[in-house]
């Protein structure tokens, strides 16, 4: 898609996908959607907050919660 940008000086946006998984099981923990100009780390603390407010997963402790 750069070279699209490139050759012919058009900005488009992107969605991203944002999300939060549980490496052990693999499930999705949390999900966020953003345009292109969000980064990934601004976006931990919202996916991670989803997390200790659900009641589940890891917080920012370390400590697991079923």
């Amino acid at each position: 898609m750069e070279w699209t940008r490139a050759r012919w000086k058009v900005r488009r946006g992107f969605v991203k996908m944002h999300v939060l998984v549980d490496t052990e099981t693999m499930k999705i923990l949390a999900p966020g959607v953003t345009d292109d100009s969000v980064g990934d780390s601004a976006m931990f603390e919202s996916l991670l907050g989803q997390v200790a407010d659900a009641g589940g997963g890891n917080t920012e402790d370390g400590a697991r919660h079923a």
